[in-house]
């Protein structure tokens, strides 16, 4: 099964939904197509080699097409929640959920689209943090996904969306 496909710089083109580890470029990635998923739909393949029925589903073992990317989406929005309500967190919902364009969102927050491009990075900074998020210390952590080393794990530092805004400007 094909994990993820790259284009020839390396950026990331499609992951599948069962390899999501919510790392930056997946969640940079996933953003575009945060309606969809959130429906409960993944991405496609994008490289068809024949025809292929998009009404026909299949699946292995005994649960639901759309279970995963709800899963991947309730996590997402989690992981937003944690922004508070920031203008960050306006600026990720706007623009990728409702489709806002970046000029008008920039107008409305009182900033430029430069400006609101580098909260959008600091935001999949955030977020893309891997299995675990940036805010659960190691021992709340329930990940099964997760790759600190069992040694590691006191020692990992926690933060609050407001502690990682403050050290990124510093």
């Amino acid at each position: 099964m094909i994990r993820e496909l790259r284009n020839k710089n390396d950026e990331l083109i499609w992951v599948s939904v069962n390899h999501f580890g919510f790392r930056r470029d997946e969640v940079r990635w996933l953003l575009d197509y945060l309606p969809m998923v959130r429906e409960g739909r993944w991405p496609a393949y994008p490289v068809s080699s024949g025809y292929e029925d998009p009404g026909i589903q299949h699946t292995r073992g005994f649960h639901a097409t759309f279970e995963k990317p709800c899963q991947v989406a309730a996590e997402l929005g989690r992981r937003l929640k944690e922004l508070g309500l920031s203008t960050a967190r306006y600026v990720i919902e706007e623009h990728f959920y409702r489709g806002m364009c970046l000029e008008q969102l920039a107008v409305d927050t009182n900033t430029t689209v430069i400006e609101l491009e580098a909260i959008i990075e600091q935001v999949i900074g955030y977020v893309g943090s891997g299995a675990c998020p940036r805010y659960l210390h190691c021992s709340d952590c329930h990940y099964k996904e997760c790759r600190v080393e069992p040694e590691k794990r006191n020692g990992r530092k926690v933060c609050s969306w407001k502690e990682w805004i403050g050290h990124r400007r510093n």
